[in-house]
């Protein structure tokens, strides 16, 4: 059967079911698929086990090399990883699909978000927290990673971690000459300016001496006109429920 060739991080770690291509260059060539057994090693041909849980897959790599070429003199060794072990996760709160997932030890935070089917229309997309070990250990905000691309915090799951998607907090409407007209997410006391910003800043046919604002309250609706020449969009506070014709 073919093996799925991937992409493998050096900095990762090497457990247990993972699986070691070993392509043997030389006096003879040949191909070895060797998985990580319970004891944390692998059986390479005419040298026996190497133990490799646990280390990186750049130390496994240099490891084998130089076990092999000491051992066989005249085989030079080509290592990949085949198939990666699957670990399991969780996914609670207001996903679409929450539930224990198998998923492939290089799986991130966002790649589970998606497995899962995402993020449901009352939950939030800015306030998603990883527990590890009954720790919160990143909490995430996914405007980053959809409206700027930014995944530094994107990072890599552990069997038993617990990804949390909890309700929706605040949130501000935006409508009319805008790029993405949407309802989104505040956190903190955002800026009109950051605000216009999720939706991809105003379009050139927007009249910015005439913004309009429904503002709600307690007792009434508040209805406020924006020029944006006299206000500054930097300081302007957007609050819970406003919601912004332009």
């Amino acid at each position: 059967s073919s093996t799925t060739k991937i992409t493998v991080p050096a900095n990762y770690l090497i457990g247990v079911g993972d699986e070691i291509e070993i392509l043997f260059l030389g006096s003879e060539n040949r191909i070895a698929n060797l998985t990580v057994n319970r004891e944390g090693s692998i059986f390479v041909p005419d040298i026996g086990p190497v133990t490799i849980a646990g280390l990186t897959f750049k130390e496994a790599k240099e490891l084998l090399k130089t076990r092999i070429s000491n051992q066989k003199i005249g085989v030079e060794a080509s290592i990949t990883m085949g198939k990666l072990q699957l670990i399991q996760i969780f996914i609670t709160g207001d996903a679409y699909n929450p539930g224990a997932y198998l998923v492939s030890s290089l799986s991130t935070l966002t790649n589970a978000l998606f497995v899962s089917g995402g993020v449901k229309e009352i939950g939030s997309l800015r306030n998603i927290s990883l527990k590890r070990n009954g720790k919160t250990i990143i909490t995430f905000d996914l405007y980053n990673f959809l409206l700027n691309g930014d995944n530094s915090s994107d990072i890599r799951l552990e069997s038993g971690d617990v990804i949390f998607i909890p309700p929706v907090g605040q949130r501000s409407t935006i409508k009319g000459e805008v790029v993405r007209e949407a309802v989104y997410e505040l956190i903190g006391d955002e800026s009109l300016e950051t605000v216009f910003n999720y939706a991809g800043g105003l379009l050139p046919s927007a009249d910015k001496g005439d913004i309009q604002l429904n503002r709600f309250s307690v007792s009434n609706v508040e209805l406020i006109d924006i020029d944006l020449s006299e206000i500054d969009a930097k300081i302007f506070k957007v609050k819970n429920g406003d919601v912004f014709v332009i």
